[in-house]
């Protein structure tokens, strides 16, 4: 056990130290053994404010319904994992503001830690309180040298049987030398090498929740890549992965994810001036992990057979369609994301297409028209497609996304000159066909060809 001063990491006057104060400081007792653990303490060591408040204790749903009752908080039990209780003290004003109370693994904070994942989220601080009644952060318990690991920026499994434990382990490494910049130690690189397939026991709802934090990174090209060389993600995509096949994820599909990749972190070079509004058009429902998922999974949709007079998203017999929502319902997919991922993946043909012709306005019109804003990812997708094979495509696909942003976005907001009322006060009957007349308006009113509802009115005189 080491002690260090935690004025080294300027925690004292930190945004955690004052949650961390307001939610204990009154439930502490002197005597009372209650640390800080896993990701608090490394994202503190890091310079990192720390999100979570994380703690380990005896008596942990005791402590737990202590601070519920000083703060009239919710108390919540939950089962991260099997047979380990977590209770979690809400703040019932503030959803988002809450900390979370486990019991020791074990007898004691070196038990507990040693049985950890890896050394940098097997450290320790303990919560004390000094003479002033004020809580202090002074003892570092770090019994598996975790903090030389932070120092070189490396990931340790803990113990040996580690990912026997909890298989879902092997996805965390990736996942944490994605986020944090950090790589796997050869050793334990090679046990994942070993024991791949014990990925099969854990169930895809965790295995899609890591997914998402490895895609969602700014950079997550290294550790798909390497998980790829594993056959981790054989496992996820390919349910008759075993030990033995041809990767399921081919270099093309590398290659495509390397190009979608360096597009998404060098926008503000391709569009300085919308780069910020493309990156907010991806910031929420995972849409940034999708587009990277999109350019992974491209080349597997594009060898399915089509259906003779097949449009996308169309029909519901359509083999595409249905590989993506086994899939998706493999994953645990949101509808959200099943739908934003499918349109991703059927529409970036059509983009393809336009951008080996010279389309005329109304052809480009009618993809704007059904994508509406997100016509941009599908490009972005389709230009990550055409890196290595067309620089004309690129330059169309750079040029494209201007054109939305410049015109297209606005031709979009406009409001339709007539409305449904008005063509039944013309005589037509309510129906099909009015939804009909009206997309002909509306592709008329969008290429310029009608600018007001006499004229409007006038084209559904000559095409009735």
């Amino acid at each position: 056990m080491s002690s260090i001063s935690m004025t080294t990491f300027h925690v004292e006057q930190s945004v955690f130290m004052n949650r961390l104060k307001t939610w204990i400081g009154s439930a502490l007792q002197a005597d009372d053994k209650v640390y800080l653990v896993g990701g608090t303490v490394r994202d503190l060591l890091i310079g990192r404010e720390p999100k979570d408040i994380d703690l380990v204790c005896f008596n942990a749903r005791q402590f737990a319904k202590k601070i519920a009752k000083i703060h009239k908080a919710a108390f919540i039990c939950l089962e991260k994992k099997k047979d380990e209780p977590c209770y979690r003290v809400v703040d019932k004003q503030n959803p988002e503001n809450y900390i979370d109370v486990v019991p020791f693994r074990g007898q004691t904070i070196i038990e507990d830690l040693s049985v950890r994942d890896f050394t940098i989220n097997a450290i320790a601080i303990q919560i004390e309180i000094n003479n002033s009644n004020d809580i202090i952060l002074e003892k570092i318990i770090d019994p598996v040298d975790g903090q030389t690991d932070l120092q070189n920026r490396l990931i340790r499994m803990t113990y040996p049987k580690c990912f026997e434990s909890d298989p879902l382990r092997m996805l965390r490494a990736f996942r944490f030398a994605t986020t944090y910049s950090l790589r796997i130690d050869p050793d334990t690189l090679s046990i994942i090498s070993s024991q791949t397939l014990l990925l099969k026991q854990v169930s895809f709802e965790r295995i899609y929740a890591e997914l998402l934090h490895t895609l969602n990174a700014i950079s997550s090209l290294n550790s798909m890549t390497s998980m790829n060389e594993l056959g981790l993600l054989d496992l996820i995509f390919n349910e008759k992965a075993d030990s033995n096949v041809t990767r399921y994820i081919d270099d093309h599909d590398i290659f495509r994810f390397q190009h979608i990749e360096y597009l998404l972190t060098h926008l503000h070079e391709f569009w300085p001036e919308f780069y910020q509004v493309i990156q907010l058009n991806l910031s929420s429902h995972n849409r940034l992990a999708m587009v990277k998922l999109a350019a992974l999974l491209l080349g597997k949709y594009q060898e399915l057979p089509i259906p003779s007079q097949s449009v996308p998203l169309s029909g519901s017999n359509s083999i595409q369609k249905q590989w993506i929502e086994e899939l998706s319902m493999r994953l645990k997919m949101s509808c959200v994301e099943r739908e934003f991922l499918l349109k991703l993946l059927a529409y970036q043909q059509d983009v393809h297409g336009l951008s080996s012709f010279n389309p005329n306005e109304k052809d480009r019109m009618r993809l704007f028209r059904k994508l509406k804003a997100d016509a941009v990812p599908v490009i972005l997708l389709s230009m990550a497609q055409s890196m290595t094979q067309d620089q004309s495509k690129i330059t169309w696909c750079r040029q494209e996304i201007l054109h939305y942003y410049m015109y297209i976005e606005n031709i979009l907001k406009r409001p339709l000159l007539i409305t449904g009322n008005d063509l039944i006060s013309l005589g037509m009957s309510p129906g099909p066909h009015i939804g009909k007349m009206l997309n002909e308006v509306q592709e008329a009113q969008d290429n310029g060809e009608i600018v007001n509802k006499q004229d409007a009115l006038d084209l559904v005189a000559r095409l009735r």
